[in-house]
């Protein structure tokens, strides 16, 4: 069992990654970078970037200490940074993520496609440093009755990669669940596994440390984090993915 590390604010905590050979990779896990604020404020996207700081050293008896004992978790999955950097294999123009979170089954997402702002058709060619938002097509009907294809992206819906998990005593009958969600927040991570959705190849993988989800007696905690992806054999940096984390209580 690997010990978790983290490192100064500055350069922002890091996980480590076991790899084949015993060489153990340590991915950032930041903030948004300023260009990246920049972008998104740019496009539109101001409002999902209203983001709380997070408290030093948060306290598990804090935690514990709470009237809203039921935990709505969101991860809204916004886009895929690739690397600046040439890899050894091709980037994928569509992926699919693969997770498990808490005592929650292993849940694989839909396939999206990589696009870029005012393009809507999945690109030809990944090109490295650039951010692509990530975008699904649906069927709807109109009111003649007809049908068409209609694609949505994280760059108009920032719903549309949401991911949630809703943990309460309550409803469970799980004693002392909130107990263990806070003890599962404090020292775990949420791996992510990244897919070629076209070839199904394992292309990276990255790990979230979940303690900024502590809520701290607030209603509600929101970050947004870049999160560096490898491959996991070789350790190859890959690219980031972007996120908006929230916890709502409840």
């Amino acid at each position: 069992m690997l010990n978790t590390t983290q490192f100064d604010n500055l350069l922002g905590p890091k996980v480590p990654m076991p790899t084949k050979g015993n060489v153990i990779n340590l991915l950032k896990v930041n903030d948004l970078a300023p260009e990246d604020y920049a972008q998104y404020r740019s496009l539109g996207l101001g409002d999902i970037l209203d983001i709380q700081q997070p408290q030093a050293k948060p306290s598990l008896e804090k935690e514990y200490d709470n009237e809203l004992k039921a935990n709505l978790i969101e991860f809204k999955f916004l886009a895929f940074k690739a690397s600046e950097k040439p890899t050894s294999v091709a980037l994928p123009k569509r992926i699919q993520l693969q997770m498990r979170f808490f005592s929650f089954p292993e849940i694989q997402t839909d396939s999206v496609s990589l696009v870029m702002p005012g393009v809507s058709s999945t690109v030809q060619e990944v090109i490295p440093g650039k951010t692509y938002f990530l975008a699904k097509d649906r069927i709807v009907e109109n009111r003649t009755g007809r049908v068409h294809q209609e694609r949505n992206s994280t760059l108009t819906n920032q719903d549309l990669m949401k991911v949630t998990f809703e943990v309460d005593p309550a409803l469970s009958g799980v004693k002392d669940e909130d107990q263990m969600l806070a003890k599962y927040l404090k020292e775990g991570y949420l791996q992510i596994e990244v897919f070629d959705a076209d070839s199904k190849f394992h292309f990276a993988s990255c790990k979230l440390p979940l303690f900024e989800l502590l809520r701290q007696q607030k209603s509600q905690v929101v970050r947004a984090k870049s999160l560096e992806i490898c491959e996991p054999d070789t350790v190859e940096y890959r690219g980031q993915i972007q996120i908006v984390m929230s916890n709502t209580g409840k």
